[in-house]
């Protein structure tokens, strides 16, 4: 750090340590630092207001195969390659062990949370499609104006999303019964949320099951210091209509600020969470019997914040086909793909018959299905996939979305609205009359886009085949697993979870209950101690007052299925770690990867492309100044001189000296004449 003379640090000094130049990986020996520098010191200090996530589960970043060796000299060539792989694993294992109470981690690697996940997803499935059911039944006509793709323009970039293709809640209208959370942390928990939510509605008699959250995958960010996902908290339209006028009064209640701010302008709002322990524990329990901690410590209170804002239908996006996608020849082969995807999908998750693709298409076209409604057809079928089964049907029909926030904020293809291009056939007529796209067989070309979608659409009928052959054909776990889209495997360790979860209950309620000398009943917990007539009455105030603390004890044997599933996978929701590459370079992120977790060290690539930059500069730089000479010899009309002879040497040998005779003649001399000089007068003396 360069400072004054007064001790403060100079804004934008540098240390002359870092302009030390170093040489290429293969020069190794000549990368000299001072003696002074510690080899923990050769990167750039890190601002400590912008930590890296990576550095909350690593005590310090991974050195390069450079520095390690430089510090610790080792003799095994292949010491490096240990000292990495056990950094990576130690990191992935740290990362496990501070999210193992979190929500979405659970939900991703719990064989039981993975199909609590899948039937929250069914369940929504089943109620968008009653949704659409009566929103087709309340006006058909409208539902089937709304269902149109065809008008697309290629020039209009802010097409309004058909209506009829937006899901329940972001229908005109609908947008009250919902609520998009954004910016939650890792460390926040599903049933935190609707607690803060909760707490901020005015109406009487409300349950945490009266709010259905919808949460999606969590959103690794680089930079930032946790880990954030969003999710949808749904409800009835009074419910969400007066928290949402709750939250706003809290808003408009901060004290005014003199400088407006960006967010003053939003139509979100912060809403604090309490996130103390994931469970909703208040008091430890020290010896798993409602003792209390030596110390009489409490659970120290953390709070967090995420910001509330209502669901906007602006937010879909919509986009405009090619015309060779929007030809009117696809429209048969498209409308009988999308009706068998959308049957098949209806079969495999059981969804109800009196509100299914068939019945639908059997109440807005009845029995005449001709020609003139293929694309009416096609285009409520698509309507149909993307509402209730999270398909995109224009973009990766084969591949849908494992929850709908996915789809609302962009990260799934299903959440942009592909509309045909308008006038297709005769773009299509129009192209091919001014070019022939021919081959040198004389067979048109296919466009790489219609390749891909045919390509989508034929992987997604093979798996309707396969699907429809299981269909009748299991039972019993196989056909829940195939309903819920997982392995029959996981379904089988989420029957054990439950089954260990009861017995964990049963041992829990024992070892909590102490019975007095009447043979009374009383709570054994440290800050409670009531006493019942009998444990039929304290199990049932165990089970209503202290459940949560039920709770973490049942999440312990979710740990071991938890484990191995995340020690078997090849790609881990991990940050990137941090390296260390010298001062040249500084810290560099790599990923983790593969089963057994390694990264590459990157500081040999970085080497060998500030080379390459180097030796570019270098051969720039060359041709720059050949340039300027040829440049200045045509404005100068430069001529080449001829070679100049050779000069001969002024040298004379001394043994080649000649004696020559010389003749001196006075015959001609020129003598001058001397000038007389003036006399000068001498003055006289006064």
């Amino acid at each position: 750090m360069v400072v004054d003379e007064f001790g403060r640090e100079v804004p934008g000094g540098r240390h002359e340590d870092d302009y030390y130049e170093r040489r290429g990986p293969h020069h190794h020996h000549h990368r000299h630092r001072p003696s002074t520098a510690s080899p923990r010191h050769m990167s750039p200090e890190r601002r400590k207001t912008n930590v890296h996530p990576s550095l909350e589960y690593a005590k310090e970043p991974l050195l390069c195969e450079f520095l390690w060796k430089e510090k610790n000299n080792p003799t095994d060539e292949t010491a490096y390659e240990a000292y990495r792989q056990s950094y990576c694993l130690n990191y992935v294992r740290a990362f496990f062990n501070k999210h193992l109470d979190d929500t979405w981690f659970r939900s991703r690697y719990s064989p039981l949370g993975r199909q609590r996940f899948a039937v929250l997803e069914r369940n929504r499935s089943v109620q968008e499609a009653r949704a659409l059911w009566q929103q087709m039944v309340k006006d058909e006509a409208s539902f089937l104006t709304g269902a149109r793709l065809g008008g697309g323009v290629k020039s209009s970039n802010v097409s309004a999303p058909p209506a009829s293709h937006l899901f329940s809640w972001q229908q005109p209208g609908s947008t009250e019964t919902a609520l998009l959370v954004s910016e939650i942390p890792s460390v926040v928990t599903d049933e935190q949320l609707v607690i803060a939510i909760l707490n901020h509605c005015t109406l009487p008699d409300l349950k945490q099951s009266d709010l259905v959250v919808y949460a999606g995958s969590f959103i690794p960010t680089a930079g930032a210091s946790v880990l954030q996902r969003q999710a949808i908290v749904m409800g009835q339209a009074s419910v969400i209509q007066d928290i949402w006028t709750t939250l706003c009064k809290t808003s408009s209640l901060r004290k005014d600020r003199s400088v407006p701010r960006k967010e003053d302008d939003e139509d979100d709002i912060n809403l604090e969470v309490d996130c103390s322990d994931p469970y909703g524990r208040l008091e430890y329990d020290d010896d798993g019997r409602g003792g209390a901690p030596p110390n009489g410590s409490t659970v120290p209170i953390k709070k967090s914040i995420v910001a509330v804002q209502r669901l906007r239908t602006g937010s879909t996006t919509t986009s405009v086909l090619t015309a060779a996608l929007s030809s009117t020849t696809r429209c048969a082969t498209d409308q009988a793909a999308a009706l068998r995807l959308a049957q098949s999908l209806d079969r495999k998750r059981h969804m109800p018959t009196d509100c299914g693709i068939d019945a639908v298409l059997g109440k807005l076209f009845g029995d005449n299905l001709n020609d003139d409604s293929v694309e009416d057809v096609l285009d409520v079928c698509i309507a149909y996939l993307r509402r209730v089964h999270l398909v995109s049907f224009y973009n990766g029909c084969d591949q849908p979305a494992k929850a709908v926030v996915d789809t609302l904020t962009g990260r799934h293809p299903s959440s942009t609205i592909h509309l045909r291009l308008q006038d297709a056939d005769a773009t299509l007529k129009r192209a091919a009359d001014e070019a022939k796209n021919l081959d040198n067989n004389g067979e048109a070309v296919k466009d790489l886009l219609v390749q891909r979608l045919d390509d989508s659409i034929q992987r997604a009928l093979e798996e309707c085949e396969r699907v429809d052959g299981l269909v009748s054909a299991v039972a019993g776990d196989e056909q829940v697993a195939l309903e819920l889209g997982l392995a029959r495997e996981v379904i089988q360790e989420a029957n054990e979870i439950v089954s260990a979860e009861d017995q964990v209950r049963d041992k829990w309620l024992h070892d909590h209950s102490v019975l007095d000398d009447d043979q009374r009943a009383r709570c054994s917990f440290h800050f409670c101690h009531k006493l019942f007539k009998d444990t039929s009455f304290l199990h049932k105030h165990l089970l209503k007052k202290h459940v949560e603390y039920l709770s973490a004890e049942q999440a312990k044997v979710h740990d071991e299925y938890m484990m191995k599933a995340w020690e078997a996978a090849s790609e881990r929701p991990v940050p990137d770690v941090l390296v260390d590459c010298g001062s040249r370079f500084g810290f560099v992120a790599a990923s983790v990867t593969g089963q057994v977790p390694d990264c590459v060290d990157p500081e040999p690539g970085l080497w060998k492309r500030e080379e390459e930059r180097q030796e570019k500069d270098k051969q720039e730089r060359e041709m720059m100044m050949r340039s300027r000479r040829d440049e200045v010899r045509h404005q100068h009309n430069y001529v080449p001189r001829e070679a100049e002879p050779v000069r001969r040497s002024q040298f004379v040998d001394v043994d080649d000296m000649k004696v020559e005779k010389v003749e001196m003649s006075f015959e001609n001399v020129e003598v001058p004449t001397a000038v007389a000089q003036k006399k000068k007068k001498k003055r006289k003396l006064l």
